[in-house]
């Protein structure tokens, strides 16, 4: 077990796993906003609020970066023109598509394979899966709110005490993983050029979840109670630290694909 970690750790350093990271990291910072703006957009035609996209991050974000995120993300909401931005949605999705275009080639980095599709083919792929990923999560967090309602409709009318209420809640919070880990494994199966068997991504997708909640968990632990960047970076260390949380969460996606590749090629051979 112990000289298979050390195998995957070497080959990961060896595909320059932390350059990579970085490189992606740089373009999901990029295209972070335009996509929490076309989810805005599309919570422009729903009852879901903003306060539910961002509680799901709270948690899991430094306080300093969410302050900025949050208040960034708010303003935008309330300043936005929603007749403009709605015919304006295919330039939100394009600037957010960057993104994905990036973790298509980290992944075929990680997987050792070359880009096999066009151009005009990736650029459209990005943009289908965009949409398709701003759906799902909006269709997510109407099952959580949805989820609310029902729930505390259900404590009402039965008269049911607050132990009720707190598994409530956890099954929430098991909700929110559950899509997380849907997220991960609908990019490692989707977005590399080489087919795979959906069961074959599942490990990798497992372990960027677990990964990504540590990482997030510790991350934000870390800088809230230990250090404190404000020292060093001033007015800038909320933005410094957010940018330290999206390498990690590039890094996290990076190693679920380098874990995944190990296993298939175990597999073919």
């Amino acid at each position: 077990m112990v000289i298979k970690l050390v195998a995957l750790i070497k080959k990961s350093l060896n595909d320059g796993i932390l350059d990579t990271a970085a490189q992606l990291s740089y373009y999901l910072i990029l295209s972070f906003f335009p996509f929490m703006l076309f989810l805005l957009v599309l919570m422009s035609y729903s009852n879901i609020s903003v306060d539910s996209i961002l509680s799901i991050l709270k948690n899991m974000i430094p306080e300093n970066s969410y302050e900025l995120m949050s208040s960034t993300v708010i303003e935008t909401f309330s300043k936005a023109n929603w007749d403009i931005m709605s015919v304006g949605i295919i330039i939100t999705v394009y600037s957010a598509s960057r993104g994905v275009r990036s973790l298509m080639k980290g992944l075929n980095k990680a997987y050792n394979i070359k880009e096999n599709r066009n151009i005009f083919k990736r650029f459209l792929f990005s943009m289908v899966f965009m949409l398709a990923l701003g759906f799902m999560i909006m269709f997510s967090l109407g099952l959580i709110v949805l989820g609310e309602y029902v729930g505390k409709a259900i404590i009402t009318w039965a008269k049911l005490n607050r132990d009720y209420q707190i598994l409530w809640n956890a099954y929430r919070i098991i909700f929110a993983v559950g899509v997380i880990f849907l997220v991960f494994l609908v990019i490692y199966f989707i977005l590399p050029a080489k087919k795979v068997h959906i069961l074959q991504v599942a490990p990798g997708a497992l372990i960027a979840t677990i990964g990504w909640i540590l990482a997030s968990l510790g991350f934000s632990f870390y800088v809230n109670n230990i250090a404190n960047f404000a020292i060093i970076y001033g007015g800038l260390g909320a933005v410094v630290i957010f940018m330290i949380w999206i390498y990690l969460t590039s890094l996290v996606i990076l190693i679920g694909g380098e874990v995944n590749s190990a296993l298939i090629k175990k597999e073919e051979y």
